[in-house]
């Protein structure tokens, strides 16, 4: 998330599009579902906190619009994933089913377009921006198929034990990093430490009594160091349990599917969901004509 939370959007990819500049080699991004138009252009939904909002009151109509779609031009070349050290997979949101088929190539994804400015039409595509790890009911239960794969709070796929069994086996890593939902604890350790779920962003995504703070992981040679601001019940692995989407306010967020009986992107209603989600499409396509046309 980029993005999109808090009031300070713009700085912040400022900061972050400055440092690859500076360090081409050394500092690298993977786009996640708020590294889209869809998504980060959806006023309705995020207000204040809408990247598209932001640039707009910052720039006015004709230049936010512009530099709004300059940096999602960025976005649109970013890679959906990377690998450290051949051991650990890298990924906003999960891993997909069709990585986790016999025979199935990473070369799927390197053979990706480039620069992708359509990406939920893509199921692939759009699992490993959206997708979150199945909860410990949903591992107990019959929700999920052979594959592991299943439904979650968001809506969106959800994958178990043994879809990341599958994954580690046929590409050989040994771990998934992701991003994608809060974790209370700053960084979420689970399916017998081989899923590590890091989030480094405000504090907005949980109630005011709840204390939560932010992370990181330094990876050392063949260590795995999780980096959190102090809580009181975090100590090692065992105090970084996972926050799931429906333990915050991920469960309300706004996604746009992929329906396989069609070519248009849907928004789906889940029970776990707070409200009805919104659809971002009709803002989204009068603001790509408001471009066109200035242009």
């Amino acid at each position: 998330d980029f993005v999109d939370r808090g009031k300070d959007s713009i700085p912040c990819i400022a900061y972050i599009m400055a440092m690859k500049i500076l360090n081409p080699k050394k500092w690298w991004m993977i786009r996640g579902n708020h590294e889209t138009r869809e998504v980060n252009g959806n006023i309705e939904h995020y207000q204040d906190g809408s990247f598209l909002n932001q640039c707009l009151v910052i720039f006015g109509d004709s230049d936010g619009y512009a530099v709004w779609e300059s940096v999602n031009n960025f976005f649109d070349t970013l890679p959906l994933a990377a690998s450290i050290d051949k051991s650990i997979f890298a990924v906003h949101g999960g891993i997909p089913r069709e990585l986790c088929q016999e025979g199935s190539s990473l070369d799927i994804v390197r053979n990706l377009e480039c620069p992708m400015r359509s990406v939920h039409t893509n199921e692939m595509v759009y699992d490993m921006l959206w997708s979150d790890p199945s909860s410990p009911e949903q591992e107990q239960s019959p929700e999920l198929d052979t594959a592991g794969f299943g439904l979650s709070a968001r809506g969106c796929t959800c994958f178990g034990e043994r879809s990341i069994d599958l994954f580690l086996q046929l590409h050989g890593f040994k771990h998934v990093f992701r991003g994608h939902e809060a974790q209370q604890s700053g960084v979420g350790v689970s399916k017998g430490a081989r899923l590590t779920t890091i989030f480094s962003t405000s504090r907005d995504h949980f109630a005011a009594d709840i204390t939560s703070t932010c992370g990181c992981v330094l990876v050392d040679h063949d260590f795995i160091h999780p980096i959190v601001r102090a809580l009181p019940q975090t100590h090692g692995v065992g105090g970084l349990k996972p926050t799931y989407a429906e333990q915050s306010v991920e469960a309300s967020e706004v996604s746009v599917t992929h329906d396989p009986h069609s070519n248009a992107p849907t928004s789906p209603q889940h029970p776990h969901q707070s409200h009805p989600p919104r659809t971002p499409h009709k803002e989204y396509k009068s603001y790509t004509e408001h471009y066109e046309q200035q242009q």
